[in-house]
């Protein structure tokens, strides 16, 4: 750890959390992998168990001690106010671990017996929900119609949406876990029960925060158009989760291209257009294409290319999902992140990508491809860009200067990737429903 002699400190720092701020400040805006070095650096600190911990958490844990050798080499004593920058730095990891960076989660209590959700500006309730799963189960009913469900469920198998045949599985897969009434069991879910899962909370994250848009719900409900939607919202509730506010594109606009999203970036301001692409597969997610001679090549060079040209007021930020099976191994190693990452590289020097910036995010989400009992595959995601040269260098100063906001995603897509399975502790007790 760096002496906090050699910081140079402007103003007076008196309390623990004055010196908690300033080295957070200084420390926020480096790497992952430069506060690995750094945490490397403390004598007693044990590296190797913090391989998955995200980049700022990371900066919190080396804030906190830095701030600690501040203080003590100040004189200062305050362990009051040393105490609770730990307790507000567990609760704030606590927090967003199941949420994100996105608006925190509330849960509300009514003295009839009822547990409730707030999302946005409706409040759900129930005097069945045992966990926050529960909530999500119906949550996604409610959203999208019960009406609606239920005509899709009369249809003939073959026939029915999607989003149904998920349902089913989903439905199967409680049966198989069934338990007493009030009692709670948990097991690994199967890939697709998290793949309904996800979508439920996808709906949650994006109604919560900014809302949904109709015409992005009415893709969802269409077959043709399911996947497609399936992924623009898992892009836009990740972004949220990484730090974002969005803004919707007007795509009843056919005077121009133009892209899914507006992000910006709540603490730097920094403004990106965001395109999400979900690669077409025969026999995946109820695509059918006779045509494709091998429906598990990689073949994505149309999606980046068209991706590349669309306009963009901002810097471009693209999403492809490769939607291919799973594969054994670290991400970067894998057969598809390798030919990606390949693929983009030659398509750098091709002419409409000239002059060109934009941020690429690869993911993989396997579970289209997988059997009715296979267990959850689990999300994949690496990052890579064209036409940024100093983006791949190991040079901390651009990077923090000019990507961080690419960086902490990546960080949220890479490591925030499970669903929290409770209501939040911090439960509001409401007044008695019923009238005096």
């Amino acid at each position: 750890m760096p002496s906090p002699v050699s910081i140079n400190r402007s103003g007076k720092l008196a309390t623990f959390n004055d010196a908690y701020n300033f080295a957070y400040g200084t420390y926020s805006r480096s790497t992952r992998e430069n506060l690995l070095k750094f945490l490397a650096a403390v004598p007693w600190f044990d590296v190797t168990i913090h391989g998955n911990t995200p980049q700022i958490e990371l900066a919190e844990m080396y804030s906190f001690m830095l701030a600690d050798s501040i203080v003590k080499s100040s004189g200062i004593s305050d362990d009051a106010g040393k105490k609770a920058v730990y307790e507000e730095l567990k609760r704030k990891q606590a927090r967003r671990r199941k949420s994100g960076l996105g608006k925190d989660p509330i849960t509300v209590r009514t003295r009839e017996g009822h547990i409730g959700q707030v999302v946005g500006d409706s409040l759900f309730l129930s005097r069945r929900w045992k966990t926050f799963h529960d909530f999500l189960l119906e949550y996604i009913v409610m959203v999208l119609g019960r009406e609606w469900f239920a005509s899709e469920a009369k249809m003939p198998s073959q026939e029915r949406h999607q989003l149904i045949l998920l349902a089913e599985k989903m439905s199967d897969f409680q049966k198989c876990h069934n338990v007493k009434e009030g009692d709670l069991k948990s097991a690994v879910a199967t890939a697709p029960a998290s793949a309904y899962l996800q979508i439920a909370y996808d709906l949650y994250v994006l109604k919560h925060n900014v809302g949904l848009q109709k015409i992005m719900m009415d893709r969802l409900k269409q077959k043709q158009l399911f996947q497609g939607a399936r992924y623009e919202l898992y892009v836009a509730a990740s972004l949220i989760k990484g730090g974002f506010s969005l803004e919707y594109e007007d795509e009843t606009d056919n005077r121009r291209s133009h892209c899914e999203f507006i992000a910006t970036h709540s603490e730097t301001g920094k403004k990106f257009s965001v395109e999400a692409k979900s690669k077409h597969r025969h026999g995946i997610w109820g695509y059918n294409d006779d045509r494709q001679k091998n429906p598990l090549n990689l073949n994505i060079n149309r999606l980046v290319r068209d991706a590349i040209k669309k306009d963009a007021p901002h810097p471009k930020t693209i999403f492809i999902d490769v939607n291919l099976p799973a594969e054994p191994g670290e991400t970067f190693k894998k057969n598809w992140a390798q030919k990606a990452i390949s693929l983009i590289n030659k398509l750098e020097s091709r002419p409409y990508a000239k002059g060109r910036e934009v941020y690429i995010f690869l993911t993989n989400a396997p579970h289209g491809h997988c059997a009715d009992h296979d267990l959850d595959p689990g999300h994949e995601a690496l990052m890579t860009a064209i036409g940024i040269s100093e983006f791949l260098l190991h040079d901390d100063v651009p990077l923090n200067n000019n990507h961080r906001e690419m960086r902490r995603l990546i960080d949220f897509l890479s490591f925030h990737t499970q669903i929290p399975n409770e209501f939040d502790t911090d439960i509001v007790e409401l007044v008695s429903l019923r009238s005096n």
